[in-house]
């Protein structure tokens, strides 16, 4: 288990999370662990020191990836949103420019993103508004408008490619390179002639965000995705649904 808190750097920083907090894993829900998975997440780049004597909880927070709701499949049918308007699904595809090597470019730009619910009934994607904010909620300031809004989804129909390990993101790499790229991408615009969507799972974050990828052109890594999260390439059959139990949402037709 030394080479898996070597190799995952959000696993690591969970683990370190946990044990500095005096805490145990088994008190933690679901929730609060995730919320610990978004937390490692956003210190992307920051250096967290292999400690052996971490492993056993490395190994039990493992067993917890594979099990409650974070062993659903995901995305559901019910997807949230934030934004500040309750805009219809928008999406226009672009590339990014070749030379680039920031981190939002790593990202399908143009792409309609949405998050899944947790057991608590808010949204994955929640947590990364209310507690950490995201990078362009931050560079944009405090934005009081913007909300979150559910939709049903017809996830079942869509072809979905979900990245849960990084051979996932490799396939993707792969198969559609960004020609011409400075650091090794996926030419998203080229994915959404064959997908409808890429979805990253929690259990896939913390396999694959900031883990090297060796790839025919170059190393590189999955970088700025930072939640549980699905982006939509192409237009799905979605319709809002109002903030309600989930037993009470109508199917879609």
């Amino acid at each position: 288990m030394t080479v898996a808190l070597r190799e995952f750097p959000i696993l690591r920083g969970v683990c370190r999370a946990i044990a500095d907090s005096g805490g145990e894993l088994a008190d933690l829900s679901d929730v609060e662990l995730f919320e610990a998975v978004v937390a490692a997440a956003e210190w992307v780049g920051d250096p967290i020191p292999v400690d052996e004597r971490l492993a056993p909880l490395a190994a039990a927070v493992g067993e917890r990836l594979r099990a409650g709701w974070f062993a659903e499949v995901t995305p559901g049918r019910e997807q949230a949103r934030f934004s500040a308007v309750a805009e219809p699904i928008d999406i226009a595809l672009t590339r990014p420019p070749l030379d680039s090597t920031a981190v939002i470019d790593d990202k399908p730009r143009g792409a309609w993103w949405t998050s899944s619910r947790l057991p608590d009934g808010t949204s994955a994607w929640s947590r990364a508004e209310t507690v950490l904010g995201t990078p362009e909620s931050r560079a944009a300031g405090d934005d009081a408008t913007r909300q979150e809004r559910w939709w049903t989804v017809d996830t079942a129909s869509a072809r979905i490619h979900r990245i849960e390990s990084t051979s996932d993101y490799l396939e993707l790499l792969e198969r559609h390179p960004l020609a011409g790229s400075a650091v090794p991408r996926v030419d998203w615009v080229a994915a959404a002639t064959e997908f409808d969507a890429v979805h990253l799972s929690a259990a896939g974050l913390v396999h694959t965000q900031s883990v090297p990828v060796e790839t025919s052109r170059g190393t590189t890594a999955l970088r700025g995705w930072n939640c549980e999260s699905t982006a939509w390439l192409r237009a799905p059959r979605a319709e809002r649904a109002p903030m309600a139990p989930a037993s009470s949402r109508a199917p879609l037709a």
